[in-house]
């Protein structure tokens, strides 16, 4: 049986090649959404990359500015667990958008996720400056989420560039600021991951202890059960087990890794 995302391809498909982009545009953006739910990594980014190509051949206006913009954050977070450098334009373009619409909440989001993708692909410095342009923008609106978001990837891209002391104070801030909003509901992708980035820091300086307790908090206490972010955190629960020379449990959560990066199709997981 055909599921509701194989749909949704198919219309955005036919659509695009019937020459109406808006439909188009519209059918890919909720393939894009249905393909995250199920943590399909790859197709998720190839429906909103149709999506975004789909509204550029529609009349450029403030609504389909705004449209694409929403899309292409969405492409940023299916993106960060399995990032390729083809995807920097799109973000790189969304910031010239936001700078020209004057909205210093849009630029500061251009610039996060901008900032986060080259975090994802290893490119410490890149990442450090767009990140600090995102803090400083989110600075002059009122989205706090933003902003605790931004300063917790902030504090990733520092401990990446093995800047600890810096990084810690951030990742602390945000995983205090974390832990004391959680319902109980949801996924805490957020605190997940900042729990993991503080773990390989403290990791890497040999307080293996604090680390774990960092790691196991992660995995067992938070309730994230996506599997982009589980096998992310696994990935650097191994390399910190690599560094203490224990090998037999860090080859075992490298396995849980690859198996999680084997489910969500992400090449850079696995």
């Amino acid at each position: 049986a055909t599921t509701g995302a194989e749909a949704c391809e198919a219309l955005a498909y036919h659509f695009d090649a019937a020459g109406q982009p808006q439909l188009a545009a519209a059918y890919a953006e909720t393939a894009g959404d249905r393909a995250v739910f199920a943590s399909a990594l790859d197709r998720a980014k190839s429906q909103y990359r149709a999506a975004l190509g789909a509204l550029d051949r529609l009349e450029f206006s403030p609504g389909v500015a705004k449209r694409w913009a929403a899309i292409a954050q969405r492409l940023g977070l299916a993106s960060v667990f399995d990032p390729s450098r083809d995807v920097l334009p799109v973000f790189e373009r969304a910031i010239g958008l936001a700078n020209d619409s004057g909205d210093a909440a849009a630029v500061a989001r251009a610039r996060y996720w901008l900032g986060y993708l080259h975090y994802a692909l290893g490119d410490a410095p890149a990442a450090l400056a767009h990140l600090g342009e995102a803090r400083r923008h989110a600075g002059q609106t009122n989205d706090m989420r933003l902003s605790v978001q931004g300063d917790a990837t902030l504090g990733q891209a520092l401990a990446s560039a093995g800047r600890y002391g810096e990084a810690l104070a951030l990742l602390d801030a945000a995983i205090a600021i974390k832990r004391g909003h959680r319902s109980g509901a949801g996924n805490a992708v957020g605190l997940t991951y900042s729990l993991a980035c503080k773990g390989y820091a403290l990791g890497d300086k040999g307080d293996f202890g604090a680390a774990e307790a960092c790691f196991e908090e992660a995995l067992n206490d938070t309730g994230c059960d996506q599997p982009e972010v589980i096998g992310s955190v696994r990935g650097w629960y191994a390399a910190v087990r690599l560094w203490q020379g224990r090998y037999e449990e860090a080859m075992h959560l490298a396995g849980e890794a690859c198996r999680e990066g084997e489910r969500v199709r992400s090449l850079h997981l696995m």
